[in-house]
């Protein structure tokens, strides 16, 4: 199944706007970084490093807001399916994962770093298996589409 559909993309430079935040969000994190090096506070650091993200987060949704329920999962199917894919494993992972990754880095080493790979690999299968899928049917979540394909109230 191809991963390329029949819809205008809702910008033409949608992965261009993207690769620009993830490069501001890494230029924060080096200079940050270097800042440290330098001898800067630690306390200064950390508060920037929670605001200034959290402030980029919070103009995207002002500038992206609505209140039609279609809009708001799945910016109308004019997203192509690798971002939908990449906000899938975002929203698989969440905070809690992150976290519990971390801990288990720091308890076994580097030994967890299969967990990690394995987690990478995961939502690759994801992405490639569900995502076109969930997009043909209409479905917003995993869930949701389990419930639509095998047609059963308890799913």
């Amino acid at each position: 199944m191809s991963l390329q559909g029949q819809y205008r993309p809702l910008n033409p430079r949608l992965g261009t706007h993207y690769a620009i935040f993830t490069s501001a969000f890494i230029a924060l994190l080096l200079i940050l970084a270097l800042l440290e090096q330098l001898g800067a506070r630690n306390l200064w650091l950390s508060h920037t490093m929670i605001i200034v993200p959290l402030f980029l987060y919070l103009s995207v949704a002002v500038l992206t807001r609505t209140l039609d329920l279609h809009e708001f999962f799945s910016v109308s199917r004019r997203i192509p399916p690798v971002f939908g894919g990449l906000a899938l494993a975002v929203t698989a992972i969440g905070g809690v994962g992150l976290f519990s990754f971390t801990g288990s880095v720091f308890l076994i080493g580097f030994d967890a770093l299969a967990l990690a790979i394995g987690l990478i690999a995961g939502f690759a299968l994801a992405a490639i298996l569900f995502v076109p899928y969930l997009r043909k049917c209409g479905a917003y979540t995993l869930p949701g589409f389990f419930r639509l394909r095998f047609d059963s109230p308890l799913l």
